[in-house]
């Protein structure tokens, strides 16, 4: 795995995509993506942060990465458990983490369905909410989870989405 810490300057090495690492991105299934910031250019365009996996990205200098807030919060939650959101009472399984350069960090929560209410070809919706919110309320499925493995791939961990580029990602979907 890629020692990237936020703040960070990394290349894509397939795309040779590279930017700020201004987000970590942990997934349910094990997959670990950053968002890229690019610097602005030199027509003064403000353009979106990527996401990228990690096992395509290196290092290319340190950047920002000493201007970074550290993490102060801790949670008794791991992805895939049963999470309640303290100000609105909403409940759902965490199924993703962002950490964010900032210090803060939050969670995508999706609501349990039953599924005889799910219309066909929906998906769950879901919220990004703040870990400080967050408590934990059950296992959730967190013990169902297969992990991958990583030997098929010369110790990396595969995954994302299979387009790679995913989508626009600052804070939220």
């Amino acid at each position: 795995m890629n020692n990237i810490k936020l703040g960070q300057t990394v290349r894509d090495v397939a795309s040779g995509f590279k930017g700020l690492a201004v987000q970590r991105i942990d997934q349910l299934n094990g997959n670990v993506q950053w968002a890229l910031q690019p610097k602005v250019g030199e027509d003064g365009v403000f353009k979106d942060a990527l996401q990228m996996d990690n096992h395509m990205l290196e290092v290319i200098d340190d950047g920002l990465a000493d201007k970074v807030t550290a993490v102060t919060d801790t949670v008794d939650f791991v992805l895939g458990n049963e999470v309640k959101d303290l100000a609105t009472g909403f409940v759902g399984i965490a199924i993703e983490k962002a950490t964010y350069m900032n210090g803060c960090v939050s969670y995508w929560v999706v609501p349990k369905h039953d599924p005889k209410s799910i219309v066909k070809d929906s998906a769950p919706s879901g919220t990004w909410l703040s870990s400080k919110r967050l408590v934990y309320k059950g296992a959730g499925i967190a013990e169902k989870v297969r992990k991958p493995t990583a030997d098929p791939y010369n110790g990396r961990i595969p995954g994302g989405p299979p387009a790679r580029v995913a989508r626009p990602m600052v804070r939220g979907r």
